[in-house]
């Protein structure tokens, strides 16, 4: 596969982040996602790679279901426990779980997270843009860190949209803290990332980085609201929802 391929893989991922991010409004995101996703695995097979290249071979399946529960068990495991700790279930605090709805809460754990975010994100990175990466002769290694590094990329958008509301945002005093936050966030996105890399070379499978991937962003989610909503029952005034951000369109990616 030549060069060109990498480039035309990469592209296509960097213009769709910033529609998704700047443009797409929050009731599209998870149709949007879902139909990108299988643009890039067309773009990906028309360029030569099989299933097995994009870890979505059915006969691994069984092994990235079993590397998935136990993946996403630990990381259930791991937000509780954050969400039990005063000193770490006050970073978990974001005002835009103000005024959210059971069914709003329902819908981004069962729908828009698991599939909107976390299913596109494991087909682009660790599906597509491994398998292009591995199909042109990079070693694994490298295509664990081309995949992460681009991941991390990814999230530069999304960490900066996650200070808004998130009480660690009213501690940073200068542009430059905040931008040091973001690439923060980006560098241990692209940290996961390895993770979730590993995940799928060991099964074979986009099955268990992905359910890892969605138990993460569930679980964090859930127990941030429940966060909220424990200090907002035990306080008499509710802070208002931040300033250009609505309950539907707080924050379009989360991932």
């Amino acid at each position: 596969m030549s060069e060109p391929s990498r480039k035309t893989v990469v592209t296509a991922i960097g213009v769709y982040n910033l529609v998704q991010n700047l443009l797409i409004p929050a009731p599209a995101y998870v149709p949007t996602n879902l139909t990108a996703t299988c643009g890039l695995v067309v773009l990906a097979r028309r360029q030569g790679c099989s299933w097995d290249d994009l870890g979505l071979d059915i006969s691994r399946a069984g092994m990235g279901l079993r590397l998935g529960l136990a993946g996403a068990g630990l990381a259930t495991t791991v937000a509780l426990a954050a969400g039990a700790h005063p000193v770490t279930r006050r970073y978990l605090l974001d005002q835009r779980a103000a005024g959210q709805q059971s069914r709003d809460v329902a819908y981004r754990a069962l729908v828009r997270f698991p599939l909107g975010t976390a299913l596109f994100e494991e087909v682009a990175f660790r599906g597509v843009v491994h398998g292009v990466w591995r199909l042109s002769g990079a070693s694994q290694a490298g295509a664990a860190v081309a995949s992460s590094v681009t991941f991390a990329i990814w999230h530069l958008i999304p960490a900066s949209q996650a200070l808004v509301g998130n009480p660690l945002a009213s501690r940073l005093d200068s542009r430059r803290s905040r931008v040091a936050v973001v690439l923060a966030g980006a560098v241990v996105a692209g940290l996961a990332g390895l993770g979730f890399t590993w995940m799928r070379e060991r099964s074979g499978s986009l099955i268990a980085p992905w359910m890892t991937h969605a138990a993460i962003n569930c679980a964090g989610y859930l127990v941030g609201v429940a966060a909220w909503r424990r200090s907002a029952k035990h306080s008499s005034i509710t802070p208002p929802a931040p300033d250009g951000v609505t309950k539907e369109e707080d924050g379009r990616n989360h991932g």
